[in-house]
């Protein structure tokens, strides 16, 4: 069976339903809606290695902001270990066609569980924001969730502002690169 055979069989789910059997901190492999051209799922960690190769490209277009942190290996290993999460956009007459991605990890913190999203790398990123967003927060409602959190560059502040996320911290950093410091 190909690949993109074993991702539409996988993800033959019910409509705007989760799994009940795979729902859970580290469900997965659940199609969270379906649109009239596009899916969103949650990819189970067993058919990671089978969606990689379809993820990559579109990571890929990314690696500017991500590429001082984690290499595309690193990305993998966080998915495979149940440390992070990877959901995707996909048209659903070609699974292989990856839209939008989002890479999410829960952070644990004394007064609040939090769901992170630490990547996002869309084709048309206005076209897809709300309806993943809208996915992620459900299934993290479901799943004990107090917060979620984004982590990414200033623009994300008026793109997320229409959804009720607001600012909460600035991150700052300094190269320690041989020599500086």
């Amino acid at each position: 069976m190909d690949t993109i055979s074993k991702l539409q069989q996988e993800f033959d789910f019910g409509e705007g339903e989760l799994d009940s059997n795979r729902e859970g901190i580290n469900g997965g492999g659940c199609a969270l809606e379906n649109a009239q051209e596009t899916r969103i799922l949650l990819v189970d960690r067993e058919l990671l290695p089978y969606a990689w190769n379809f993820v990559l490209p579109l990571l890929e277009t990314a690696k500017d902001h991500y590429d001082n942190y984690y290499s595309e290996a690193d990305i993998l290993q966080q998915l495979l270990s149940k440390t992070s999460h990877l959901w995707i956009i996909a048209r659903t007459e070609a699974m292989g066609d990856i839209r939008c991605l989002v890479i999410t990890e829960w952070l644990g913190f004394p007064k609040n569980k939090v769901l992170r999203i630490k990547m996002f790398a869309a084709k048309e990123l206005s076209d897809y924001v709300p309806r993943i967003l809208s996915a992620i927060e459900d299934w993290a409602i479901k799943n004990g969730a107090t917060r979620i959190q984004v982590t990414g560059r200033p623009a994300w502040i008026s793109l997320l502002k229409e959804h009720g996320y607001q600012p909460e911290a600035i991150v700052l950093f300094k190269d320690m690169a041989k020599g500086e410091g």
